[in-house]
């Protein structure tokens, strides 16, 4: 089984998971230049669980804003459209994949990693603005750490036995996950999150971030942003941050010359990204609703 088998039966799938329809009606709205605070507003008080989600993550730790956001229409005159497009993609996306009583893979700490690779590369990003030649938001850098491995549970949900094989196949070989799954199935998981995340019509900068990730030497666009993602999901797992099956990630070390970084910061960076990280267990209940 190769990547365009795996890719064709997913295709057959009839509950491949899907975005929440708020989540599509934002989108749409979003391509109107005329949209305000109100409009968007409106769109989210139709899903109230949703609107909820969204207010609770602007007002946690995570983004330590200065006063208490009270409404959407607030949130967005204070952050922007695309902030809170991307803070309600961060807070729906965990519960769009069924929980799998029988399967022994670990969502939460699935999950957990994710966030905590989206905490990581904010922590880096601190640390690496003046390097990168465009600015990259906070809800931007979540949002990417959230969703880069969602290949991984979409294989995890639909090609268990395969999946589980592809773990142990890198645990026995000393190989990276990706290597194994290319080995297993033919494809991996970042290149099959990279077409859920395009049948999803997530943003080109988080498509990007999906599907070269593991290999950021292959990135066309948004390298910066792919970098960081590369270098926080190392971290992440060396130090395990939550739980994907990864034992051997790979890392490119010319990543952190050409982010500015030098192996003398690893420490200092590890620190601060596990203080962070303490906000991840407050992300996943607010996510897990």
């Amino acid at each position: 089984m190769g990547k365009e088998e795996i890719l064709e039966e997913l295709g057959r799938v009839k509950n491949l998971p899907t975005l929440p329809n708020v989540i599509i009606r934002l989108n749409k709205a979003l391509e109107d230049q005329n949209i305000n605070a109100e409009n968007v507003a409106s769109i989210m008080n139709d899903d109230p669980a949703m609107m909820t989600k969204i207010l609770k993550t602007i007002n946690s730790a995570l983004y330590a804003l200065p006063q208490e956001i009270i409404s959407i229409s607030q949130a967005t005159a204070l952050l922007g459209f695309m902030a809170v497009k991307n803070i309600a993609l961060t807070t729906s996306i965990a519960t769009v994949f069924d929980i799998n009583e029988r399967s022994n893979f670990k969502q939460d700490e699935f999950w957990k990693h994710s966030i905590c690779v989206g905490i990581a590369m904010n922590v880096i990003y601190k640390r690496v603005k003046g390097s990168i030649g465009r600015m990259l938001t906070e809800d931007m850098l979540h949002l990417a750490g959230l969703v880069h491995g969602i290949g991984v549970i979409t294989f995890e949900q639909f090609f268990h036995i395969k999946f589980i094989l592809s773990i142990r196949v890198a645990q026995n070989k000393g190989i990276s996950l990706v290597e194994a799954q290319k080995e297993v199935m033919g494809t991996d998981y970042a290149e099959v999150g990279g077409w859920l995340a395009e049948k999803w019509k997530l943003p080109p900068p988080i498509v990007d971030v999906i599907t070269y990730h593991a290999n950021p030497e292959k990135a066309q666009d948004n390298q910066d942003l792919v970098n960081l993602c590369h270098i926080a999901k190392y971290i992440c797992v060396t130090e395990k941050l939550g739980d994907y099956g990864e034992s051997t990630p790979y890392c490119d070390r010319m990543i952190w010359t050409e982010l500015g970084l030098n192996v003398s910061d690893i420490s200092e960076i590890v620190d601060e990204i596990k203080e962070a990280t303490t906000h991840s267990e407050t992300m996943l209940a607010i996510a897990k609703g």
